[in-house]
This record gives structure tokens, C-alpha cells and sequence, in this order.
């Protein structure tokens, strides 16, 4: 895992899935390894999230490997196969969603998820209702999607882990520690994992 992750962070992204594949998919590396071979072929322009779409805490990531891919056919698919207000996403990045799906071009499962986020969260629903009246006036686009940091395979790698930190932290406070220390490693910058 860790010569993979290193590989992965120079943007070795073949030598990196050379010891994906040579990894045992048990313990750390059942939850590392699929997030990571995903973004070491989307790093080369591959988008196959096939053992992301069946974990609900990894759905947020297919979304953006299938954005940063720009293979709109499997975010199509995805926005028809799953209902994302149903699965353990945070606020933030439902809103992430919405926002790529508003941009590809997949409006009705945007609208969807502002409606559920404005009924969810009063506060913002001025946010909500503009985005989904720009929706419904024909704009192609809807807010930026501000938590998606996809400049690079490693930064959205970097955002992956420090997502799995945070789902551990009640819990498992040692995975979650070792889940941030990774995010750190592949993204010094990323603030969040401190």
C-alpha cells in the first residue's frame, strides 16, 4: 500500500497499480486500495468505478472520477442508478453532486438533490431555489462545486482519504489518524487533513 501510494503521489500511476494488484484486498487495504486504483486509471484517462459504486461512503468519489474523466455516459448512469440523497454523503459534497451532474447535463437528479438540501437545511434555500430556477431556465451551469478539489488525481485522493478519516474518527480514532497521515501525504496543502 505504501510503495503504491508513493508511486501514485510522482504520478506513477502504472507502477502504482502494479502493486495495487499485487495487494491483498483485506484489513486497510479493502478500503484504500479500490479508491486508489480508481484514480491511479483515472489519472490516465480510464474511468472504471466498478468497486466504488457498490460502497455508499465511495459513491461521492465515482461521481468525481467520472467528472474528472469527463465520461459523461457513466455519469449518466450513475445519476439513474443511485439515489444520492439516500446514502451517507455530507452535505458538502451532495452539493458537489449536484453541482457536476447541473454541469453535465444531468438536471433532473440536481434539482432532486437541491430539493432534498433545501428542505434538509432552511437556511441555505435561496442558495437551493436559484440554482434549481437556473436549472429550469435551460443554464447549463448551477453553484461550483467548492469542496471538489480535483486539480489533480492526488489532491482528490488526498480529499478521499481525509473523507475516510472522518467517517472513522468517532470510533476508530487509530484508522482515522493513519487515514489523515495518508491524506497528508499525497497533499501536504490539504489543510483539512491536520
Amino acid at each position: 500500500l505504501l510503495l503504491a501510494l508513493s508511486e501514485f503521489k510522482t504520478g506513477r500511476y502504472q507502477e502504482a497499480l502494479g502493486f495495487i494488484n499485487q495487494g491483498e484486498s483485506d484489513g486497510l487495504n479493502a478500503a484504500v486500495l479500490p479508491l486508489l486504483r480508481a484514480w491511479s486509471l483515472a489519472a490516465q484517462g480510464k474511468a472504471d468505478v466498478t468497486a466504488l459504486k457498490d460502497s455508499p461512503s465511495l459513491i461521492y468519489q465515482a461521481v468525481l472520477v467520472a467528472d474528472y474523466t469527463k465520461d459523461k455516459s457513466l455519469l449518466a448512469s450513475l445519476a439513474k442508478d443511485y439515489d444520492f440523497t439516500r446514502t451517507p454523503t455530507p452535505i458538502g459534497r451532495l452539493e458537489d453532486i449536484a453541482a457536476i451532474f447541473a454541469r453535465n447535463g444531468e438536471t433532473a437528479e440536481a434539482i432532486s438533490i437541491y430539493k432534498t438540501l433545501q428542505m434538509a437545511i432552511p437556511e441555505r434555500s435561496k442558495t437551493y431555489t436559484a440554482a434549481m430556477e437556473s436549472l429550469n431556465n435551460g443554464e447549463a451551469t448551477a453553484p461550483a462545486a467548492q469542496n471538489a478539489t480535483q486539480d489533480t488525481p492526488q489532491t482528490a485522493l488526498s480529499d478521499a482519504l481525509f473523507d475516510m478519516a472522518r467517517l472513522l474518527s468517532s470510533g476508530y480514532p487509530d484508522s482515522a489518524r493513519l487515514f489523515a497521515q495518508m491524506s497528508l501525504f499525497l497533499n501536504q496543502d490539504n489543510d483539512s487533513s491536520l
